[in-house]
């Protein structure tokens, strides 16, 4: 099995990871800051940096490693109550 293609199956279980989580979530089934939704976009999005990678295209490692990076970030420093409270005020201001 060669590279190209392992990383192409890799591709194709990222792509239907992060879809579905996300129709998931259309559908009000997960929350966009549960840790399922987290995992499954930051998994995905990961298999895709992959390919992206085999296939040297930049802008694709780009959006990928921006989207694992921010999974990521939100599983390890979950949202802070006292912080969103204080953006909600000062956006009404």
């Amino acid at each position: 099995m060669s590279l190209t293609s392992l990383t192409s199956g890799l591709a194709l279980l990222g792509m239907v990871l992060a879809v579905g989580v996300v129709v998931l979530e259309l559908r009000g089934v997960l929350h966009s800051k549960s840790k399922p939704y987290l995992i499954g976009l930051g998994l995905g999005s990961f298999l895709l940096m992959l390919r992206a990678f085999t296939l040297r295209e930049p802008s694709f490692i780009a959006l990928e490693a921006v989207k694992v990076i921010a999974a990521v970030s939100a599983l390890v420093f979950p949202r802070n109550e006292h912080l969103a409270e204080l953006a909600e005020e000062m956006a009404v201001l």
